[in-house]
């Protein structure tokens, strides 16, 4: 990990001296051509680097569903997609008259609910 770290930051010193030459003389074909060429092996690199993560990942996954290791399977999967954005939504109060959209109201209001519920008195025999 820090031979990444390492490159990427050698490939962004490297741009951004060429990008401050480069502004500065722009009929320079030497400098244009030298930037040019930092720029298109920074991106190769990095398009390596980014190809070596995914086939890294799918190897993982793979092993995690061949092995039934659904937590692992899990926790690669969100490291693909990104967390989640959780979000309450809104709810109906009991009696139908207030739309509920604080969570604190939200959870209070399923806790309410669950309360009669499961807390009614028994009517069997």
């Amino acid at each position: 990990m820090s031979k990444i770290k390492y490159f990427i930051g050698q490939c962004d010193t490297s741009l951004r001296k060429s990008r401050i030459c480069h502004e500065h003389d722009l009929k320079s074909t030497d400098e244009k051509s030298n930037y040019q060429h930092l720029k298109k092996q920074c991106q190769t690199k990095l398009r390596e680097i980014q190809n070596n993560w995914w086939q890294q990942k799918a190897k993982e996954l793979h092993y995690f569903a061949d092995a039934r290791d659904l937590r692992n399977f899990y926790t690669g999967t969100k490291a693909i997609y990104g967390p989640t954005k959780s979000s309450t939504g809104t709810l109906m109060s009991a009696d139908n008259s207030i739309l509920l959209t604080d969570s604190q109201a939200i959870l209070d209001c399923w806790k309410e609910h669950f309360n009669t519920l499961l807390n009614k008195t028994s009517t069997a025999a």
